[in-house]
């Protein structure tokens, strides 16, 4: 497997654990759907929270939240309309983004809300 994809798994592990130790509740994991892939499914005070994970080494070049484009927010919020109709969820949803940055004690930022439908 390439070094940035097992980096990548990394950052979602750490934001799994992350989000666990607040009170969120993992329910899947890398949910696709044609095009569109969802990094993490929570539940979180009757809601269902939907996370795109971004994972860098620095923040040198450019924010982690600045490279979600457009195209990328339609296909998370297709992708999710498809997981809450497949699985018939009655709840209201919100779409987050975590960034992790770092290798050894990684600084995580938490954007919710960051994508709007």
């Amino acid at each position: 497997m390439a070094k940035h994809i097992e980096y990548g798994n990394w950052g979602e592990r750490v934001a799994a654990k992350y989000l666990t130790n607040l009170g969120y509740e993992v329910i899947d994991t890398n949910y696709r759907f044609q095009k569109g892939e969802i990094d993490l499914i929570t539940t979180f005070k009757n809601e269902i929270v939907f996370f795109e994970v971004r994972t860098r080494r620095n923040e040198d070049f450019v924010e982690g939240e600045e490279t979600i484009s457009r195209y990328k927010e339609n296909l998370l919020i297709e992708t999710a309309s498809h997981y809450i109709e497949s699985k018939e969820i009655d709840l209201d949803a919100r779409f987050d983004v975590i960034i992790v940055v770092g290798t050894k004690n990684p600084n995580i930022k938490h954007f919710e809300g960051a994508i709007q439908p």
